[in-house]
């Protein structure tokens, strides 16, 4: 048997117990109906709070935030800084209420409100106040997750850093977008969230002068 089948094995054997004890453990236990409920409600929320005409913009936001979150969590975990001790389906992962639902959640509403540096960064404060240092341990409290090699202001600081990193890197994609607008002769008006700086694009005299040629 070579490696690549002897791994194959042991990921069918490894399948086959996590399988067993969610079926076994996790389905409807407390902890398994917290976090249904807990993200339904949280979902409910999102969607009755969210400006509709901006969902893509915010949805890219979002989506930045999840990808740099799940990159984080893998790292944590071959680390084994925590610990998912529930799964709400046996083939999701294990760190989609927090990493891919509540953070993304929570900085998207964030995003939405703030047209500014400032705004966002007191708002995303307070957001990764009530993540890291209220729902975390709530769910530390019910058995959902286990901190290892971690702590709540650890928690607060990757919050924080995520909101800025993927701020900062979806204005340089509005900012590109904004000057290739700029030079498109049938584009779009797109009026984003979060305007980025840019020179405005003048045309030649004889353009306004003859808009039609």
């Amino acid at each position: 048997m070579t490696n690549h089948e002897m791994i194959a094995s042991t990921k069918i054997d490894l399948w086959q117990q996590l399988y067993s004890t969610w079926l076994t453990t996790e389905l409807f236990s407390f902890t398994w109906w917290f976090s249904v409920l807990f993200l339904v409600t949280s979902y409910f929320i999102w969607w009755k709070l969210l400006e509709k005409s901006k969902l893509v913009e915010l949805l890219l936001f979002g989506s930045l935030i999840a990808v740099m979150s799940a990159f984080i969590d893998l790292i944590a975990e071959n680390l084994v800084l925590w610990q998912y001790t529930v799964k709400i389906l046996p083939f999701s992962p294990a760190f989609f209420p927090f990493h891919l639902t509540l953070a993304p959640i929570a900085l998207m509403l964030v995003y939405q409100y703030s047209d500014s540096w400032n705004k966002f960064l007191m708002y995303s404060v307070i957001a990764g106040g009530i993540y890291a240092f209220a729902i975390i341990p709530l769910f530390v409290l019910v058995g959902e997750v286990r901190l290892i090699h971690w702590n709540y202001f650890n928690n607060f600081i990757t919050f924080l850093a995520r909101a800025i990193f993927c701020r900062w890197i979806l204005l340089q994609c509005l900012q590109t977008q904004t000057s290739y607008q700029g030079h498109s002769a049938n584009r779009q008006f797109f009026k984003p969230i979060c305007q980025p700086t840019s020179k405005p694009v003048h045309l030649p005299k004889e353009d306004y002068d003859n808009p039609k040629k």
